[in-house]
């Protein structure tokens, strides 16, 4: 993730080390280029996924829409900040949504589903790029 502008500015500009009000010292690798930051560590988004494009698909196919949703924001963060293009991302169920973010973003995958009628309501999430195989 990239620098906000302000820490570019500090790492171009140099700062003077010093103790913070709250107690913590900024020592001199502090400004220290690293190539990035880390991402927030704060997800903020809805807990659900109720009415999306997923659920009204299942509608349109007469598809039983898998009962344990979140919105993709959730996988598709974990996938960035844990692996590159190309990387497997496997272990995945929850409806093929980790799948799903996981092809968008170039990864591979792998799913893994108990029941049936839940993998071959998934292929709604692909919009017809991909057909599963069931068996």
């Amino acid at each position: 993730m990239d620098y906000s502008p302000d820490m570019k500015r500090l790492i171009r500009n140099g700062f003077r080390a010093k103790q913070r009000p709250s107690g913590h010292v900024i020592t001199p690798k502090f400004g220290r280029d690293r190539g990035g930051s880390i991402p927030a560590n704060l997800i903020e988004r809805g807990n659900n996924e109720s009415n999306s494009e997923y659920i009204r698909a299942c509608e349109r196919k007469g598809y039983k829409p898998h009962p344990a949703r979140f919105p993709r924001a959730l996988p598709e963060f974990f996938i960035k900040l844990l692996t590159d293009e190309h990387d497997l991302v496997g272990s995945v169920r929850r409806q093929q949504h980790d799948g799903c973010r996981a092809e968008a973003l170039r990864r591979r995958w792998l799913a893994f589903e108990i029941r049936e009628d839940y993998l071959i309501a998934s292929q709604v999430r692909f919009s017809g790029q991909l057909q599963l195989d069931v068996g």
